[in-house]
């Protein structure tokens, strides 16, 4: 009996999965791009010889930029003070010029003008500003402009749900059937539109502007200015000196006689630049203008007006105002210091005040000139004490002047003393 062999028979088993909770894929980290916060800009306006602020708190970060403003004619050059060291800034020269300084670190940064000492300002820089300060510095802040968004037009509106359910049946019909009806209201309706606009369009442009009558300016041919006056290069026999100091003329006003000489010297220290403008006027010729090379401190420059004539002077860089009125060498007018004396004709029988009397108004001008010589010179300071690049005997003189122009002013009311 022979045996029989079964056939094998594979068998697979399952593998029984351990009893644990399910993990989770673990989603892939995206980078994400962070959008940069664009800093605020604070802006300093400098105008009328002044920081506009003064001074002014920012946060950590921030950008300050210094900006001449439209109006302003001067010349200014920033310096930061940041502890030892200094940032210069460029010469700022012309209306809107720029100079900017990013706050990277707490505290205070004082700043100021290397051309005009008096010009100073700070910038407080803090970690985050308070409610108060934030609604204060609202304009000075110059936030960036964000790109503006395009517009969408009017047919690019989103479809409702009629018009979605037209443009589905319009997809299903066939492109014969649609023609055969003349579906084509929408851009008829478009075409007349644009052919209504082009036509009045044409019609504007075609519309001929009135013609501007420009009023017709009477040209004079000036008179030349050495028929007025002639500059000399020498201060020898100035008949009088006008000092440009403190942004003013002293005196303002002058009055000479014709053939005289007539000297403006800049007294004002620092880098300060004057640029004079003569305008000359006379009765019987047209006006004459002569402007001046840059005057700087200590140059002078002076003229000669040979007749009668009004000039009237102006700082073009600073607004300063001078007047000088020549008289004719001819007229009967007398100058004893600055008071015009008119003077009389021949006397048949002059009046000769006696000896006595004239002796007595010698020593009163003589009395009168010491004690003006005295109290001038008490202005002087010993030369320990004098301070540094101060004129004692010139502040005494622009004092007195400007106290004798209060005296002539008919504008200036005094009020009585309580005893009164």
């Amino acid at each position: 009996m022979r045996a029989t062999t079964k056939p094998l028979t594979l068998r697979y088993r399952k593998k029984v999965a351990e009893a644990s909770a399910p993990t989770k894929p673990t989603p892939m980290a995206v980078a994400t791009k962070l959008l940069a916060t664009p800093a605020i800009v604070y802006v300093v306006t400098i105008s009328d010889l002044q920081f506009h602020p003064p001074r002014l708190v920012v946060p950590l970060g921030s950008m300050v930029r210094w900006q001449v403003g439209a109006t302003n004619e001067a010349v200014h050059a920033i310096t930061l003070a940041l502890g030892d060291a200094f940032i210069d800034s460029p010469t700022l020269d012309t209306p809107g010029a720029v100079f900017e300084y990013k706050c990277s670190s707490l505290g205070t940064v004082s700043y100021g003008c290397n051309l005009y000492s008096f010009m100073t300002g700070s910038i407080v820089v803090v970690a985050a500003l308070s409610t108060v300060e934030a609604k204060s510095n609202q304009c000075y802040a110059d936030y960036p402009r964000s790109a503006p968004k395009p517009r969408r037009r009017p047919s690019s509106s989103a479809m409702g749900p009629f018009q979605k359910q037209l443009a589905v049946w319009r997809a299903k019909q066939p492109r014969a059937q649609l023609d055969a009806e003349g579906d084509d209201t929408v851009d008829n309706e478009e075409g007349a539109f644009s052919e209504k606009d082009r036509v009045a369009r044409k019609k504007v442009a075609s519309t001929r502007a009135p013609d501007v009558v420009r009023p017709t300016a009477s040209v004079v041919a000036a008179v030349a200015p050495i028929e007025l006056l002639s500059p000399v290069t020498t201060e020898q026999n100035a008949a009088a000196k006008i000092a440009l100091d403190h942004f003013e003329f002293v005196p303002t006003t002058l009055d000479v006689m014709a053939g005289q000489t007539v000297v403006w010297s800049v007294s004002a220290l620092g880098m300060i630049e004057h640029a004079l403008q003569l305008t000359v006027s006379a009765p019987d010729t047209a006006d004459a203008t002569v402007v001046t090379p840059p005057l700087r401190s200590g140059n002078t420059v002076a003229y000669i007006f040979p007749r009668a004539c009004v000039v009237d002077v102006a700082c073009s860089v600073y607004d300063v105002k001078g007047r000088v009125v020549v008289h004719d060498a001819s007229s009967d007018v007398l100058f004893v210091g600055d008071v015009e004396c008119p003077v009389v004709g021949d006397v048949e029988y002059p009046v000769v005040a006696p000896t006595a009397e004239s002796s007595a108004i010698l020593r009163l001008l003589a009395t009168a000139h010491e004690k003006h010589e005295m109290r001038r010179t008490s202005y002087m300071a010993p030369p320990a004490a004098a301070i540094p690049g101060f004129d004692p005997l010139a502040a005494y003189d622009f004092l007195k002047q400007r106290a004798n122009d209060v005296k002539r002013d008919g504008n200036v009311v005094y009020a009585c003393p309580p005893a009164c």
